[in-house]
């Protein structure tokens, strides 16, 4: 059933969707954040999925008159379908997906517009870290360090795209291009997300990242250690449908590494063969981390918790495989092969901007770096990931080639300023006997700090010979 509240004559350019189950405070203040009068206001209705709600929401909903909002209910069908609906009956052109425990910030629309834009036929993730809280927790706290590791990855200069960067919490895509790829798959309660970047990826649409379109994700209102554990649960059982329907994103499942690193798991045995005569126990063990945690014992906690999730992970992939031995045998097939690709050759000799733009515009599978006539490595193929982008480049190249990289300049006479065999010969040596001690450093744009310094650690191992 679809209600509408506030509408007005105009035929909407944007299109907010956010499916909701009893948050009504939360999605309350949601609203609230989106009704800030700015420019997009007039050209953008929000569309609300009450999924099985029960505690009031549909009478808030229908006091919202200060906003354009369509209404449809539901009866508890979950999150995916939840969504597909939304975008279903939405009217904008652009999708602008929220969950109801986010609450974007100022000038949210307008920077997911922007992104588009920029980007036309893309999908566009915003980032939504954690709401400053002082909740002491440990669970909290180590949520929290998930949330804030996840967009601080996803922002660094030059990331690549995966599948697994896709998460629906703050997403936006064009309607013409959602139905292509056709929406979330309501087969799945938990990873639809994933499954619907492996698509987008294999599509061969960008998926880009746009840290203007900003918004603070409640979680310490939402998630509960009880909560971790359904999810962990409901995981595993994305997670087989996952690994059986896209063979190659085998190679990246924790269901499938899982089970090739641990051949010998008695326990795994007895949580598939229990069929949930374990759950007791492990329900007692979920009550000692409070324990845990008063008196201050936090590495135990962290332990108790992590088998805890990997628990009901487990006890997920059960359901959906049924014994030991399937999950043994999915583990064991064979993963397709990526087939490799006419790798693009660019020569950073010739700088690296040079090399950047060829990037750009193959959007390769593979890249040769050389430097002259040296071969210094490969970018290799991933089909869980998005082709390369010449923003790669110099964060993989300081990552993987340093050292060849710092060779090379050597021989070519460019690290210690002049043309002396003898000179470059020890200079080589130097770099060879100082290689244990290379740190991995701060971050990859800090390549030129470290040449800078090669330079003065090897002018001095020059100068004492």
């Amino acid at each position: 059933r679809i209600s509408e509240a506030g509408m007005n004559d105009l035929w909407p350019d944007i299109s907010v969707v956010v499916p909701t189950h009893n948050r009504m405070a939360l999605l309350g203040r949601l609203l609230d954040a989106l009704a800030a009068k700015d420019k997009t206001q007039d050209t953008m209705e929000i569309v609300i999925v009450a999924d099985g709600c029960t505690d009031g929401t549909l009478a808030m909903l229908a006091k919202r008159t200060d906003l354009h909002l369509r209404v449809l209910e539901l009866p508890g069908s979950g999150p995916a379908a939840a969504r597909n609906a939304g975008a279903a009956a939405a009217r904008g052109g652009l999708l602008i997906f929220l969950d109801d425990d986010v609450i974007p910030g100022k000038g949210f629309v307008a920077a997911h517009i922007a992104a588009h834009r920029r980007c036309p036929d893309a999908v566009v993730i915003g980032p939504y870290p954690p709401a400053p809280q002082t909740a002491p927790d440990l669970f909290r706290l180590r949520l929290r360090h998930w949330w804030i590791s996840h967009f601080k990855e996803i922002a660094r200069p030059g990331h690549r795209m995966r599948y697994t960067d896709l998460l629906t919490g703050n997403l936006s895509v064009p309607a013409a291009l959602w139905v292509r790829l056709g929406g979330l798959d309501p087969a799945y309660h938990a990873h639809e997300d994933y499954e619907l970047g492996l698509r987008v990826l294999q599509a061969g649409v960008p998926l880009i990242f746009a840290p203007e379109a900003r918004a603070l994700h409640f979680e310490h209102e939402t998630m509960t250690v009880e909560r971790s554990f359904r999810r962990a649960f409901e995981e595993g059982r994305a997670d087989v449908m996952l690994a059986k329907r896209s063979p190659e994103v085998r190679r990246d499942l924790r269901a499938i590494l899982w089970r090739r690193d641990r051949r010998i798991a008695p326990v795994d045995r007895l949580i598939f063969s229990g069929g949930g005569r374990m759950d007791r126990m492990a329900g007692w063990a979920a009550r000692r981390l409070v324990w845990l945690e008063r008196r201050g014992l936090r590495g135990l906690h962290g332990g108790l918790l992590r088998r805890l999730q990997a628990y009901w992970y487990i006890r997920g992939l059960s359901t959906g495989l049924r014994s030991f031995a399937n999950w043994q045998a999915l583990a064991d097939e064979p993963v397709p092969a990526v087939l490799p690709a006419t790798p693009l050759q660019v020569d950073i000799r010739d700088g690296f901007d040079t090399a950047e733009a060829a990037i750009d515009a193959a959007r390769p599978d593979t890249v040769e770096i050389r430097y002259g006539h040296r071969l210094l490595g490969t970018m290799g193929p991933d089909d869980l990931a998005e082709p390369w982008r010449g923003a790669h480049l110099k964060p993989f190249v300081e990552k993987h080639l340093s050292l060849r990289y710092l060779q090379a300049l050597v021989v070519d006479g460019l690290l210690d300023g002049h043309d002396d065999r003898t000179d470059r010969i020890a200079i080589m040596e130097a770099i060879e006997r100082a290689k244990p001690y290379f740190g991995q450093q701060r971050s990859p744009w800090t390549w030129y700090e470290q040449f800078e310094q090669w330079r003065r650690v090897l002018k001095d191992t020059k100068a004492g010979q």
